[in-house]
């Protein structure tokens, strides 16, 4: 049948992503669409002008990250009617390129036009997933694409992840009929060009235990985030503040551990190009504090990115990060010997991805950092990154929850002079790995105080099974075997309830978490605000109340008043020990909006976390001495 005599479409109401409008635009306003055919010049007008305003309203400082969002926010809405109509009735409207206008909107796509709205049939012998996939990527999607990388250099693999996530959104957005799309999808991609099924998974979650259930895309490939305007210099110092605030142990427990991210104030910035960079103070030429700066920022930038990125592949979920080397201590030597103190092979942190009534999922992250200089060609700058990289795989190695090769990693390295301004590098290892599922009130809960587990075995402990052609064998590396899953379930969440006391300045409520080894003695003794973090410290803002320790600074003339605390509900709850009621009560709250412009004196930067946690800065007035 010809595109004459083809079929009309009606395209139903199903929300803005959907609507599509018939027929060529008034004459007032045809200015204001591009035809879709034109995109796929990557030297094109119009393409230049999608990703000009694109640029603008995301908020991306690279055109390679404008490409990327670009393609995601494309798939999303343009070809999104085509997706659903042929998922809910197995026909396919015709999206070509050649029949679609699409109008830019600040941020995104404003509106989609076809000159005719009709459905197209099928060849001989030709399915309707199969027209599908002719009509809308191959006919549309994949020639932008194309052009996209050729025009900003975006990564192939990248800009088939966005058209995959657009493409699923398209359902996912949907809301309803959740078997059926769910199906349809395992349909449209297990065959689908471009490789799509390797990109990401459709998966089913609910907001609450008894809510609806859901579809939601998991992407496997960047999704940009960091590269936008969302993240901000505070932010990645609040993680610095939770990654180390159990790390040391000192004497100082909060002027030194606690607050070690306050150096680094001044250290980041924004360059010309309005990416995250190191300021002049940050590029320091002392050899001594860049390897330090490396060190620090490094936990920084990569827990951010990590949470980031657990957060997407576990939604609804909250994280919690804990120092893996404090958590291992309850139950395996870190060292060889008491004579060698060579440091035995782990990750730097675990993260927990907890949500009530799930077992909770972890993650093992490692987090290296470099301060060269880079070159166009790679050059020292990109040899450290990959043996950073290599190095992060080693350490992650070593540790196992469960059977061999079955627990999620992420290696992370900063080049903290990156082209363009600070550059995270992450891999990552896929993999589940569960703990036991906890009931508050019953043995085994969180709320129950443990004891160190003395003569877990290291040597020999991580068993590799018989593949490709080689023998089974043993390895030495902290193995949490099957028997102690749910100890180390219990171990992890109380860890972090020390993580939250110890930010929030509770010196006595850190060490009711922590067994001896953990270093429960450093915490259960007499504190003074003079030379430790006291918990009588509180910020107001909007309707919440936060508790936890102040300390005041100073940088040059300025005098900073810094906060870190908690949510004074859920800080009493950690305060008395019960850590199962303190995940619900987070659980629940984790998505309120903080009103910041109601802050009373508070005046800087405020960094607020899903687990309750709140990081802020206020500059003081200046103080004039009287003279004498």
């Amino acid at each position: 049948m010809s595109d004459d005599t083809s079929p009309v479409w009606t395209p139903l109401p199903h929300g803005p992503r959907w609507q599509v409008t018939e027929g060529e635009p008034f004459a007032g306003e045809a200015g204001l669409w591009l035809a879709a055919d034109r995109l796929a010049d990557p030297a094109g007008v119009e393409l230049s002008n999608l990703l000009a305003r694109e640029r603008t309203g995301s908020g991306h400082r690279t055109g390679h990250a404008t490409a990327l969002t670009l393609m995601a926010v494309y798939a999303g809405w343009v070809t999104a009617a085509a997706m659903l109509h042929w998922a809910l009735y197995d026909e396919v409207p015709d999206m070509r390129s050649g029949n679609v206008l699409v109008r830019p909107a600040t941020h995104g796509i404003g509106g989609v036009r076809v000159r005719r709205a009709r459905l197209l049939l099928p060849r001989a012998g030709e399915d309707p997933v199969r027209l599908l996939h002719r009509t809308v990527l191959d006919g549309h999607l994949l020639p932008i694409a194309d052009a996209l990388h050729r025009r900003t250099r975006a990564g192939a693999r990248q800009l088939s992840g966005g058209i995959a996530h657009g493409c699923a959104a398209a359902l996912c957005a949907y809301g309803a009929r959740v078997d059926l799309l769910a199906a349809r999808w395992r349909q449209f991609v297990d065959t689908a060009p471009g490789g799509l099924e390797t990109l990401g998974e459709v998966v089913r979650v609910r907001r609450a235990p008894d809510g609806p259930e859901r579809l939601v895309y998991l992407r496997n490939t960047c999704c940009l985030y960091y590269t936008s305007a969302e993240a901000t210099p505070w932010q990645v110092l609040h993680a610095v503040a939770r990654g180390y605030v159990l790390a040391g142990q000192g004497m100082g427990r909060g002027l030194a551990e606690h607050w070690l991210s306050l150096k680094f104030c001044e250290a980041l910035g924004v360059n010309r190009a309005g990416s995250m960079d190191l300021t002049d103070k940050g590029r320091t030429p002392e050899r001594w504090y860049k390897a330090m700066q490396a060190r620090e920022l490094a936990v920084g930038f990569g827990l951010a990115v990590a949470e980031h990125i657990v957060k997407q592949r576990y939604p609804d979920h909250v994280t919690s990060v804990v120092d893996t080397s404090t958590a291992l201590r309850a139950g395996w030597p870190l060292n060889v010997s008491q004579r060698n103190k060579t440091s035995r092979p782990r990750p730097d942190y675990l993260i927990e991805a907890w949500k009530p009534g799930e077992p909770s999922r972890i993650t093992l992250v490692a987090c290296r950092g470099n301060h060269q200089k880079p070159s166009k060609r790679g050059g020292r700058t990109r040899s450290t990154t990959v043996q950073q990289l290599a190095k992060g795989a080693e350490l992650t190695e070593g540790m196992h929850i469960g059977p061999w090769n079955t627990t999620p990693c992420l290696i992370l390295s900063t080049e903290l002079m990156g082209q363009g301004g600070i550059v995270v590098n992450a891999l990552q290892a896929r993999g589940e790995s569960l703990l036991p599922l906890r009931t508050p009130g019953a043995p085994g809960n969180a709320d129950i105080e443990i004891r160190d587990k003395v003569g877990i075995p290291y040597p020999n402990a991580i068993h590799i099974p018989a593949r490709d052609g080689k023998r089974a064998r043993t390895a030495d590396g902290f193995q949490v075997a099957e028997a102690d899953r749910g100890w180390f379930g219990q171990l992890l969440a109380r860890t972090g309830a020390a993580n939250l006391t110890a930010l929030a300045g509770g010196g006595p409520q850190t060490a009711q978490y922590l067994t001896t080894r953990q270093g429960r003695q450093h915490y259960d003794v007499p504190t003074f605000a003079a030379t430790s973090s006291v918990d009588d410290a509180d910020i107001q803002v909007g309707g919440t109340k936060f508790v936890g320790t102040d300390h005041v600074f100073r940088m040059g003339s300025v005098r900073i008043e810094a906060f870190s605390g908690m949510a004074e509900p859920l800080y009493e709850l950690i305060k008395k020990g019960r850590v199962e009621e303190y995940r619900q009560a987070a659980f629940q709250s984790r998505s309120t909006p903080h009103n910041t412009h109601k802050t009373g004196r508070w005046n800087g930067p405020i960094s607020f976390h899903d687990d309750g946690t709140v990081m802020a800065l206020s500059v003081l007035p200046i103080r004039r001495r009287q003279p004498h």
